[in-house]
This record gives C-alpha cells, structure tokens and sequence, in this order.
C-alpha cells in the first residue's frame, strides 16, 4: 500500500513542478533584481515575455529539472507519511472525522519534517 502512495505523491509532484516551476523561477528572478537595485524587468509579464524572446519556452523552464530531482521524492514522501499517520492515529473501525484534531494537528507538520529529510538528505 505505502509504495503506491509513495508512487502517486511522486506523481503530484511531477504535475504541481510543471505547472508551478515557471512561477517560481520569475518570483526569484525578480527578487534578485530587486535586491540588487538594477530594474531590467518591469514586472512578472515583462520579464516573462522577454525570456521567451530571448529562449523561448526552454527558458521559461530553466532549472526544472533540479526542481523536479527535489520535489518529486518529498511528495511522494508527503503522501506516504500522511497516510501512514492516518494509520497510527485512527483505531481500527473508526472515521477519520473521529480522530480528525490530532491528524489536523500532527499529519502536515509531520510530513513536512520527513520531507525536509529526504531534501536535506539529498543534498
């Protein structure tokens, strides 16, 4: 059961870095521009309407794949972890809306640390 689970976070993991990788590469690029005090870009749609000139969609992707070396395996871990505490904290036989304050509580700050682990670990 746990590998599939580990096997479906990976999943989410490849399709949330595809969708969320370019936004996030505009984000630190402008904030080091920001930092630095030099205004080559006048905004997100600027800078993004420059880079594909420049690079065309390739550059809107740049440094995905680190990205996806990161996030998929603390997904996959992510989804793993919670359905493992929802293992532990909820008796047999029982809702999930029985236990629900210690799995709100514990579940996500939980699965968090483990994905730092394996982020840290990593590298």
């Amino acid at each position: 059961m746990y590998p599939k689970l580990f096997a479906a976070g990976m999943l989410s993991g490849m399709f949330t870095t595809a969708i969320m990788a370019p936004g996030e590469h505009i984000e630190c690029l402008l904030q080091i521009q920001a930092a630095r005090g030099e205004l080559k870009y006048a905004g997100p749609m600027d800078y993004v309407k420059q880079l594909y000139k420049e690079s065309g969609i390739r550059g809107i992707y740049r440094g995905t794949a680190l990205t996806l070396m990161r996030d998929v395996p603390a997904s996959g871990m992510y989804f793993m972890t919670y359905e493992w505490l929802k293992h532990l904290l909820i008796p047999e036989g029982k809702s999930c809306l029985w236990y629900s304050r210690r799995l709100v509580l514990l579940g996500p700050q939980t699965c968090r640390y483990c994905c730092f682990y394996i982020l840290i670990s990593a590298t």
